[in-house]
């Protein structure tokens, strides 16, 4: 007797999308949080994407470029971005210095901040984009204050001292929900005469 049920296709295996360079970004920069730089290999990073180490020679020559993208992503996201958020709605330096200081206070550390604070303990390449990081973000909050009314060698330590201590906070345990008086306090400072 024949069979009635009508037979079902089998689904065609649907090729996954290829990843791109910013998805091998993302997963280094979540094993140097979890890990350290050490743990930024090229097996381990393939295995967790469910790929073959091929794809991540499609985006990067060697593990040391891909060092260097997590470095300099890094410093996108994380400065040039956060400035150019803060930028966006414009308004006067002191609002822009508010809006800065309000999004650190919401800033929940950032384990790849305080993974890489740690890298460059020990590594030139990563302290030279350290430095290069605190400068920027040095130099635009000095910026801020100088537009709201400081005078440049007082803008320039205030700014100094934002810079410290949003490092700090990247390495306390504190959680950033109970740095909020902190950050007040930080702000009401900066503008003091």
């Amino acid at each position: 007797m024949a069979s009635t049920r009508k037979k079902t296709a089998k689904p065609a295996a649907t090729k996954a999308a290829p990843l791109n360079r910013q998805a091998w970004l993302r997963a280094a920069a979540k094993a140097l949080a979890l890990s350290g730089v050490e743990a930024v290999r090229v097996e381990p990073l393939a295995q967790a994407l469910g790929v073959t180490k091929g794809s991540f020679y499609w985006h990067f020559r060697d593990r040391e470029a891909l060092l260097d993208g997590l470095l300099a992503h890094w410093e996108q996201v994380a400065t040039l971005g956060v400035i150019a958020l803060v930028d966006a709605d414009g308004g006067s330096p002191a609002q822009r210095l508010e809006r800065l200081i309000a999004l650190g206070a919401r800033h929940d550390r950032s384990a790849t901040e305080a993974a890489i604070r740690a890298w460059a303990l020990h590594d030139a390449r990563t302290a030279a984009a350290v430095a290069r990081v605190d400068a920027r973000r040095a130099s635009y909050v000095e910026d801020l204050l100088r537009g709201s009314g400081l005078r440049p060698a007082e803008a320039r330590d205030r700014a100094y001292l934002v810079v410290l201590a949003f490092a700090g906070t990247m390495l306390t345990t504190t959680k950033a929900r109970d740095l909020r008086g902190f950050w007040a306090s930080v702000h009401r400072l900066l503008l003091q005469p």
